[in-house]
């Protein structure tokens, strides 16, 4: 297999992930307009229903969406590593440092 086919290969499989990540963050995204959406209709309709029954199903609705919050943040992570990775790789075949984003990024992130 020539060097070129396996960087293409490789930039496939990034380009993946990329996609995989903006899928994520737009999901985080959409969370968070449910939420500010539900406290809207909380706030505008609180004189006709009682805000007191649903109290205590609060905490429980909040910790899954931080929950899910989380988990969508730690794959965006994870993904992130993986495309460092696959920079490092392409940088080996090339014999040059030509991407470096994501590998920058990890070492701030430190």
């Amino acid at each position: 297999m020539d060097t070129r086919d396996k960087i293409s290969i490789i930039q496939s499989n990034i380009e993946a992930f990329r996609r995989e990540i903006n899928l994520r963050i737009e999901s985080q995204n959409n969370l968070w307009r449910l939420v500010i959406a539900g406290l809207a209709a909380v706030v505008v309709l609180k004189s006709d229903i009682n805000v007191g029954r649903f109290l205590p199903v609060l905490p429980i609705v909040a910790m899954l969406i931080l929950a899910y919050w989380f988990g969508e943040t730690l794959y965006v992570f994870r993904t992130g590593r993986w495309i460092a990775s696959m920079e490092a790789q392409i940088n080996t075949l090339v014999g040059n440092q030509i991407l470096q984003h994501e590998s920058v990024m990890w070492r701030q992130r430190k």
